[in-house]
């Protein structure tokens, strides 16, 4: 299981962030600190930790509420992976017909040629 711990100060090191999260030295080695740059022109920092076995995962999460780095509390949930494509399309989605009615009541780029057009 895979755990996300987030709202990470900037002066957060691995070594920290163990420590924080009482973690034993081969448990510290699972743990990730990632930083992306934000849309804000900022970055986002975040970590993954990789926990061995569910109920140190529940562990973790039971006292979630009570975890701290540098005065700053801690976000920590279950990891949720982002995938770039909707997985449930078909895989033949382009070639199905719509099944429900359609939304746009007239073709807009239709519209505005006509009236460069006139």
């Amino acid at each position: 299981m895979m755990l996300f711990i987030g709202n990470l100060p900037q002066s957060a090191t691995t070594a920290r962030l163990a420590d924080a999260l009482r973690l034993g030295h081969e448990d510290a080695h699972r743990l990730r600190i990632i930083r992306k740059p934000g849309r804000d022109g900022g970055m986002q920092r975040y970590a993954v930790l990789q926990v061995r076995t569910p109920a140190a995962a529940n562990r973790l999460l039971g006292r979630s509420n009570k975890l701290r780095l540098n005065g700053q509390p801690l976000e920590l949930r279950e990891f949720c992976k982002r995938i770039a494509n909707n997985e449930r399309r078909a895989l033949n989605w382009r070639s199905k017909p719509w099944p429900h009615a359609e939304r746009r009541r007239s073709e807009r780029r239709q519209a505005v040629g006509e009236e460069m057009a006139a």
